[in-house]
């Protein structure tokens, strides 16, 4: 990522919807006893009922309410949709593909389908494909907000920050009390190196959700990267500790901080309660530009690593 004081390794945020496991099972055939026992009021009652699990991010529920009224009936539409959105909310972007793949053409054909069929390329990492759905899900209907926070996120992988917060503020003026839009246009904003912006817009997210665990990470980040370190560990729970001092590791790190970056990364480690990989991997990365120049084992230079990865503790 080319920006001022910003590593070229930081994460892309998830998509709207929240990620999750990405190892969900097939569908099963049905049996003629199976297809016998669901009448057309209790495949409505099912699909009501996986349309709130969704809703709910009752995830594994969905998946199934909504795969056992397709063993009934292979073609209802509202099923396929609900489970390709599933699919999406699980972070499985290959077999949301697969489902949309089976949809009918005049489905796919309608803007929400195109927004489903753009997200799902956008996940299995075919950002040309992307662009394509999500641009002509957006020019047959503009109010498709998910499908302008996901162009964003096509133009921050390509590094296209005015195309970017283009997408993102079409998104907020169709929802602008997301929490998951304001935490992807804050991340965006971190990518581009405006750490004060991010920060604002991050402080939304936890206004509208102060449970979003990605906006907090973030705005963890946001804040030690302006070099305010106490403020972005203040309030942070007793088990995501060692998670946000690898972050702050990670932020003084990126600045040219040395000192500040091995103090951080040391607490990771020694208040983890297992063995933490990503702030060793700091560890080594801080280890090797200070021994590439005395200056920097002496902590009179500020200029940013660049060329290596450095790792934040999760997805934001």
């Amino acid at each position: 990522m080319k920006r001022p004081g910003m590593s070229a390794c930081l994460l892309l945020p998830a998509l709207l919807l929240a990620a999750g496991c990405a190892g969900t099972r097939p569908l099963e055939p049905s049996s003629s006893l199976e297809l016998q026992r669901m009448s057309v009021d209790q495949i409505e009652t099912a699909l009501n009922q996986a349309d709130a699990d969704l809703g709910a991010k009752k995830l594994e529920a969905a998946l199934s309410g909504f795969s056992n009224v397709l063993k009934t009936d292979a073609a209802n539409e509202r099923a396929l949709v609900g489970l390709a959105e599933t699919h999406l909310a699980m972070g499985n972007g290959e077999l949301a593909m697969k489902t949309v793949e089976s949809w009918p053409a005049h489905l796919s054909a309608r803007p929400h389908g195109m927004q489903t069929r753009g997200m799902a390329s956008l996940l299995a990492g075919n950002d040309e494909a992307a662009q394509r759905y999500l641009t002509a899900a957006v020019g047959a209907d503009p109010s498709l907000w998910r499908a302008w926070a996901a162009l964003g996120r096509v133009h921050d992988r390509r590094r296209d920050w005015p195309q970017a917060e283009t997408a993102y503020q079409r998104a907020l003026q169709v929802n602008p009390q997301s929490a998951e839009l304001l935490n992807d246009r804050g991340y965006s904003l971190l990518l581009r190196g405006k750490h004060a912006e991010a920060e604002a817009s991050l402080q939304k997210a936890l206004q509208v959700d102060p449970t979003l665990e990605a906006a907090r990470n973030n705005l963890t980040l946001a804040q030690a990267l302006q070099g305010r370190y106490d403020t972005a560990l203040a309030s942070i729970p007793a088990e995501n500790i060692p998670v946000a001092l690898n972050n702050v590791g990670f932020a003084a790190l990126v600045r040219g901080d040395y000192r500040s970056a091995e103090t951080y990364l040391n607490r990771a480690i020694e208040t983890s309660p297992r063995h933490f990989e990503k702030a060793a991997e700091n560890q080594r990365w801080l280890a090797y530009l200070r021994s590439s120049s005395p200056k920097l084992a002496a902590g009179e230079n500020n200029a940013p690593p660049s060329g290596k990865p450095i790792r934040l503790s999760q997805k934001s």
